[in-house]
Order: C-alpha cells, then sequence, then structure tokens
C-alpha cells in the first residue's frame, strides 16, 4: 500500500499529537491534584519507545504504521482501565472515563483500517 494512499500517514500523526495533547492533559491533572507527574519510568518510556517507532513506521511503511499506532492504543487503554479501578476524583473519573472512550473508538477505528488492508 502506498503511504501516501488515502492520506493515512496524516491521520496517523495527527492521532499522535493528539495523544500527546491528552498526555499534557494528564500532566496538568496530576499538578493540580498536588502530585509531581512523571518525567521518567516505565509508562512514560514504553509511551515514548511506541511514539518513536510510530514516527519511523510512518516514514517507511503505513500498514505496520497502523499496527503499531494499534500497538500503542491498546496499551494506553489497558493502563487508562487499570486507573479506573482506583479511587478517584469525580473530575478525575470522567477524565479517564473520557480518554477511554477516545482510545476504545481509535481501536475500533485501527482495527476496521486495518483489515480493510
Amino acid at each position: 500500500m502506498p503511504d501516501e494512499n488515502n492520506g493515512l500517514k496524516e491521520t496517523l500523526l495527527e492521532l499522535y499529537d493528539y495523544r500527546n495533547g491528552e498526555r499534557e492533559v494528564i500532566q496538568d491533572r496530576v499538578i493540580a491534584l498536588g502530585g509531581r507527574p512523571a518525567t521518567m519510568g516505565e509508562a512514560l518510556g514504553t509511551g515514548h519507545r511506541t511514539f518513536t517507532a510510530l514516527r519511523r513506521a510512518v516514514d517507511d511503511d503505513t500498514e505496520v504504521a497502523i499496527e503499531e499506532v494499534l500497538r500503542g492504543e491498546e496499551y494506553i487503554r489497558d493502563e487508562l482501565a487499570k486507573v479506573a479501578k482506583a479511587d478517584l476524583t469525580p473530575q478525575t473519573a470522567a477524565l479517564i472515563g473520557k480518554l477511554q472512550v477516545s482510545v476504545n473508538a481509535e481501536i475500533a477505528r485501527l482495527k476496521k483500517t486495518d483489515q480493510a488492508l
């Protein structure tokens, strides 16, 4: 599949930017609750590696990039599910719920796109 086909490359890069913005929202929430957002560690490292792989994959092969993004979205889904089980403030629970809806929608869309290839 040509990488330029159907604007898929641009769509995946837009998702990258969107998720990066969500990361900032989460960090702001952590700060608002009096915490310090992670600057390193397992979750941040995994996220960084996933998005670095995405950037490389998009440059080389859109189909591989879709699979890489799907893997990243599934990781985010699983991490959000863990957080959702915690005792959260109503505002934090609403944020996590919103993020879960967004991630689940992207997973469904990416699976559909991947199957169509």
